[in-house]
């Protein structure tokens, strides 16, 4: 730790690109990868099933601030620190088929049908 406060300040950039979920991306051996993702693999050595943010700082790529857990760990961190939202949640409908499997169009018509016959369940959503 620095006597300035480097390690414990976020680390954000402007320069970088943004997805629809507000996280940097950039590109890493030919992929687009999450920033913090990134961040985490090059300071650990490989990379976590879910970098989490102690910082709550979508757009920190701070290896500091991140931790190695599994998508539960993220969600319950996010109802504990009051960052979770209604929305969608298909892991909680049953039947649903697996998006990489079926595709992003079939997907969203199997989740509008039940939405339109009620049997759609929302629980949470991380809040950026």
């Amino acid at each position: 730790m620095s006597a300035d406060g480097f390690y414990e300040q976020c680390w954000t950039s402007d320069e970088y690109a943004r997805n629809d979920d507000g996280y940097m991306v950039v590109r890493y051996e030919g992929r687009v990868v999450k920033a913090h993702r990134l961040s985490f693999f090059l300071h650990h050595g490989y990379w976590p099933e879910v970098a989490r943010h102690t910082c709550d700082n979508g757009a920190c790529y701070n290896p500091m601030h991140l931790l190695d857990g599994t998508q539960a760990d993220n969600v319950r961190d996010a109802w504990e620190r009051g960052r979770a939202r209604p929305g969608g949640c298909p892991r909680l409908n049953a039947g649903m088929p697996d998006q990489r499997q079926v595709g992003k169009a079939a997907y969203e018509r199997e989740r509008q049908r039940r939405i339109r016959a009620g049997t759609w369940v929302y629980c949470t959503r991380v809040a950026a």
